[in-house]
């Protein structure tokens, strides 16, 4: 069951983007690994193959920009930074089979001594330079995050994007003719570009037809693969920024491939096909790196029965289609592992936890509110959770702090104290959340159940707030701010946020705050039309109180 949950909110068509990409990789090795670099770039093959070539090399484009799709909201945290152990696993799983392999395959005589010096410098197998890349884009994104979420407009975003254009793809095409009109310092970082790029799409929907999108895809591969059979043509292939990774042809092609396929739309939902696209997109990143093998193995044998470069073209479809599935056969093989050791390493640790754990832990939960009571109870399932009713306390409890956490520590404070004239050492854990607009410098905020004046009112709080986004940017984030309070008088914060956009229309159950015009972005729809199981999911109260039973 729990499978299934995961697999209603995870969005297929970024599965697909993810294995295309992959594709994508395999596919462009072939030029790599085929001979195609050492031939003379003349006549109708190597131009045919020169097309084919300029569409497979947004491989890794792709899957920078499906980076900052996904993570463009993260912040700065524990939790984000755990989040590269999995890659790193992986990594060190790829490079182990490899190193395997090619002692046996080769007699290559790495022992354990170099096979660490390779793994540290990135070279655990031959595709490794993509994680030296991927983990430095992985530390610095919660500070690009920090770049793009103070824009204040969708221009200013358009702004920095053309500014990167003109210093890292622009130069590529210009400055080919040899003669240095543009900056072109800074084409080696292309990254950045795409992982904006990636935020970007996810933020602003792009209004362009499927054909048109379509037939500008073609156009500027075309384009693409003319213009490097054209600088390339009496020579060897010439491999420079123009039909590479900091291209403008790629970049523009990057963008049309990606925004085509954010467009796909499935007639019905179907947990088979959700649960194939999963499996295949959660071992792409192991085939990637693994794929060396194959191609070692595949490419020698084609050079044997082959040995006329030229005649090899033709057997390009067969040998990145088996590459492909040998690569993402062995990976899931590796996930697999991967989730067995993970598995035996959370018993042990669990079986610890259980062994420190004598009893039941108590904690009072500074509120009344049913609501907030039973998403509590839910993730903290092994605490017994009593509200302010159940300690016979019933005094109100005056919020006069500025911030969510400062309302949250007077809320924290007042029961701890009154649980110590009790003679009762419970933990106390106090919450403060509420709505904040960007156009609005965080309103409603602290104010959010009280923004048109009374207190609950919940449909003229909504009201006012429309009103006062005309014309303004829409976006806009649920916070919630926890305090936990110990009965030593030591405490923690924690806070949780889901992001989203304030809409005019109000969309499904319009019985609680401002959850029918929240347009969720994790949801696709408001948190007034979700389900109780899928708004729990994804708010930002659940997300507090995991950060915080991490800590408890």
């Amino acid at each position: 069951m729990k499978e299934s949950k995961s697999n209603k909110l995870r969005d297929a068509k970024l599965d697909i983007i993810r294995i295309f990409s992959l594709f994508c990789v395999i596919g462009v090795h072939f030029f790599l690994n085929s001979g195609f670099y050492d031939e003379m770039v003349d006549g109708k093959k190597m131009y045919l193959m020169s097309l084919i070539r300029a569409f497979f090399i947004i491989c890794v484009p792709m899957f920078i920009m499906l980076t900052g799709y996904l993570v463009n909201r993260k912040e700065i945290s524990k939790k984000y930074y755990k989040g590269i152990i999995k890659t790193l696993i992986i990594y060190i799983i790829c490079s182990i089979i490899y190193t395997i392999f090619m002692k046996n395959y080769t007699n290559d005589d790495t022992n354990i001594v170099l096979f660490l010096i390779k793994l540290l410098a990135y070279q655990g197998t031959d595709y490794s330079w993509y994680i030296e890349m991927y983990i430095g884009l992985f530390l610095i994104v919660p500070f690009l995050n920090i770049l793009i979420n103070n824009f204040e407009s969708k221009k200013e975003y358009q702004i920095l994007l053309v500014t990167i254009i003109l210093l890292m793809g622009l130069p590529s095409v210009v400055n080919s003719f040899d003669l240095k009109i543009l900056p072109d310092w800074w084409m080696g970082v292309y990254p950045l570009f795409y992982y904006f790029l990636g935020a970007y799409l996810n933020r602003y929907t792009i209004k362009l037809n499927t054909k048109v999108n379509i037939v500008l895809i073609v156009a500027v591969t075309i384009l693409s693969g003319t213009f490097n059979f054209y600088k390339s043509y009496g020579q060897q292939y010439i491999w420079e920024s123009w039909n590479g990774y900091s291209s403008i042809f790629v970049m523009v092609e990057s963008f049309l491939v990606f925004n085509l396929l954010l467009k796909i739309k499935f007639r019905k939902d179907s947990k088979i096909r959700s649960s194939i696209l999963k499996l295949l997109s959660d071992a792409c990143l192991g085939a990637y790196l693994i794929s060396c093998i194959y191609d070692k193995v595949i490419y020698d044998k084609l050079k044997l029965y082959v040995p006329v470069v030229k005649q090899r073209y033709i057997y390009a479809p067969i040998t990145v289609l088996l590459c492909f599935i040998c690569s993402i056969v062995t990976s899931i093989m590796i996930n697999v592992l991967y989730n067995y050791l993970t598995d035996i390493i959370t018993k042990i640790k669990n079986n610890v936890k259980n062994k420190r754990r004598l009893f039941m832990k108590t904690i009072v939960l500074a509120s009344n509110n049913k609501h907030k009571l039973k998403e509590f109870k839910e993730i903290l399932k092994d605490y017994k959770i009593i509200t302010l009713n159940e300690i016979e306390y019933y005094d109100d409890i005056e919020e006069t702090g500025k911030t969510f956490e400062e309302n949250a520590m007077i809320k924290a404070e007042t029961i701890h104290k009154y649980l110590k004239e009790k003679g009762l050492d419970y933990i106390v854990v106090a919450e403060d959340s509420g709505l904040c607009v960007d156009a609005l410098n965080g309103a409603p905020g602290i104010y959010s159940a009280r923004y048109a004046g009374g207190h609950g009112n919940d449909q003229a709080n909504r009201d006012k707030l429309r009103k006062e986004l005309e014309e303004k940017d829409r976006n806009a984030y649920f916070i919630c701010t926890i305090v936990v309070y110990y009965p030593n008088a030591e405490h923690k914060t924690f806070v949780g946020k889901t992001y989203g956009k304030i809409i005019d229309e109000e969309l499904g159950k319009k019985d609680f705050g401002y959850d029918p015009i929240f347009y969720s972005s994790d949801l696709n729809k408001t948190f007034g039309e979700a389900l109780e199981e899928e708004k729990n999911s994804v708010s930002h109260r659940s997300r507090a109180i995991k950060e915080m039973l991490n800590s408890l």
